[in-house]
């Protein structure tokens, strides 16, 4: 029992750091639009530079690419690029256009609540009231934790049409999830990534050509935390994800995905000085309880790496 403890714990904190960095990027997208970056532009530097993440770790872990199995999974790997990258990307960029990186990312945040009830009718993943509870209890924490400032200042809390594109890019995050459980260990994570942001950087390769010269008129600091999130909570972050929902599952790795919106609104206090307040500190407690209550006890699926469930290793 110790032995399958420390095995889940280990691949459990991996994704958190996983979920941990990607909470950066809200803030990071959130103020390059700010400081009247393109937004397209901004959409195809994080899928480059997360295509050349991909490609650095194929030469530093002298992958080969394998043709015949590439070949072979063109098209499942090209559906994940279009969900997982190039359109969430899109419609999360265009959305923090017009909303707060906290508000942007409870919007998406919600996902875990989509990832559990899809895994369990289309995946077969456990789904008992302890998880559903857990889940539930999140999604309040969730919510407190970035409309908390609002209610506390008395400042209506308010949502506009263009909040559902950021509605929209957590349903794709979550159908990502779920085809990246089914479909991802088809092939290694190095070659994973690199055959799904090279067919995303295809897609939206015309449209940087067309941006070249804003490319080049951008300022150190712009470029510095577009590279940023092309290769943290891009390449790195998405290598983390894919690794632990091919070992923990779809459902228990979209619950650990209801701490974004906490690192989400810890980082926009610290780099866009947004306010904090009690009301905020409950939702992130009320998170950790949430998804404490929903993996606590919960049998694990397959570990796609071994053929067996992480709780028997």
């Amino acid at each position: 029992m110790r032995i399958a403890f420390n095995s889940r714990f280990k691949y459990v904190l991996m994704v958190f750091f996983c979920v941990m960095i990607w909470g950066t990027a809200y803030p990071a997208v959130r103020w390059l639009s700010l400081s009247g970056v393109n937004a397209y532009l901004i959409v195809c530097m994080r899928v480059l530079f997360s295509f050349l993440f991909s490609c650095l770790l194929l030469v530093f872990t002298r992958t080969k690419i394998n043709v015949s199995q590439i070949k072979r999974n063109f098209w499942p790997f090209a559906l994940l690029g279009i969900c997982g990258s190039a359109g969430f990307l899109t419609l999360m960029t265009l959305g923090l256009q017009f909303t707060e990186a906290g508000k942007g990312s409870f919007l998406v945040g919600v996902n875990p609540i989509y990832i559990v009830l899809l895994s369990a009718l289309f995946l077969g993943e456990s789904l008992n009231v302890r998880k559903l509870m857990g889940v539930m209890v999140a999604i309040v924490g969730v919510f407190f934790t970035l409309i908390g400032s609002d209610i506390v200042k008395g400042v209506p809390v308010t949502f506009s049409s263009s909040d559902f594109i950021l509605i929209l890019a957590g349903v794709l995050w979550a159908t990502y999830t779920l085809l990246s459980r089914k479909f991802g260990h088809r092939l290694d994570y190095f070659q994973g990534l690199f055959l799904m942001f090279g067919i995303s950087s295809l897609v939206i390769l015309p449209m940087f050509i067309k941006l070249w010269p804003e490319f080049t008129a951008l300022s150190g600091k712009q470029l510095f935390w577009a590279l940023w999130c092309g290769f943290m909570p891009g390449g790195f972050g998405y290598f983390l994800w894919n690794k632990g929902i091919n070992v923990l599952g779809a459902s228990t790795c979209g619950m650990i995905n209801s701490f974004l919106a906490v690192f989400s609104t810890i980082f926009s206090v610290i780099f866009l000085h947004e306010s904090m307040v009690w009301l905020q500190l409950l939702g992130g407690a009320l998170v950790v309880f949430g998804v404490l209550q929903g993996i606590n006890n919960t049998s694990m699926p397959v570990n796609y790496e071994t053929g067996r469930s992480v709780d028997e290793e």
